[in-house]
């Protein structure tokens, strides 16, 4: 009976020791995400599907609405309860932040802000269009880091650029991953004076070790 009971822990240890393995060996979805964990520094415990960001009200701002609806990998089904985070420059090109800004998410600047998926998929975020960085050509830019309820880590897909951004070459619109779908937002102004983009992210698409 003991030596049964011995070679049971020892077939237990060595497939415990074997499923540890190939967890540690499990590359991540996304690949390496610098930053992409700061979406839970300030993270609200409850999110809608719609936000507006803090620079809303600044003067001289151009506001925007990026709005859209997030999609399995089929890109036909609609993904509900997808955290979506975004952060950008202010209208200077920095990320500055504020005293609402938690500690260590400092780098974001406070012009940060999360929205959930709705049972639709939609998804709409208020915010101002940013500026490039200071006395540079690159483009102007809003970062987007993506939490899907069933996935243990975030991982980024495409910044959403602007069409008209006068730093745009046909080289730039071009090279692209298309992750998530490409985040290249043209904007429309609509009859109250807003500008408005329309922009769907399929979940999975082009991202690097995506469960299947």
């Amino acid at each position: 009976m003991r030596k049964i009971f011995t070679l049971c822990s020892l077939a237990f240890l060595i497939i415990n020791i074997s499923m540890q393995a190939q967890t540690k060996a499990r590359p991540k979805v996304g690949g390496p995400c610098e930053g992409c964990n700061l979406l839970f520094l300030g993270i609200p415990k409850a999110m809608n599907s719609v936000d507006t960001s803090a620079a809303w009200d600044e003067k001289g701002a151009n506001k925007i609405l990026i709005k859209g609806t997030v999609y399995q990998r089929d890109g036909k089904t609609p993904a509900p309860n997808v955290v979506v985070y975004y952060y950008h420059t202010d209208t200077k090109g920095n990320y500055t932040p504020n005293a609402a800004v938690p500690k260590g998410a400092e780098r974001h600047g406070y012009l940060r802000g999360w929205v959930k998926s709705d049972q639709n998929g939609h998804y709409a975020i208020y915010t101002i269009r940013p500026a490039s960085y200071p006395g540079t050509d690159i483009l102007a830019h809003i970062h987007v880091t993506i939490k899907e309820p069933k996935l243990k880590e975030p991982y980024y897909i495409d910044e959403f650029l602007f069409d008209d951004d006068p730093f745009m070459t046909p080289e730039r619109r071009k090279g692209h991953a298309n992750r998530g779908g490409n985040g290249i937002l043209k904007l429309v102004k609509n009859g109250n004076g807003l500008w408005v983009a329309n922009h769907d992210i399929i979940l999975g698409l082009n991202i690097p070790n995506y469960p299947k």
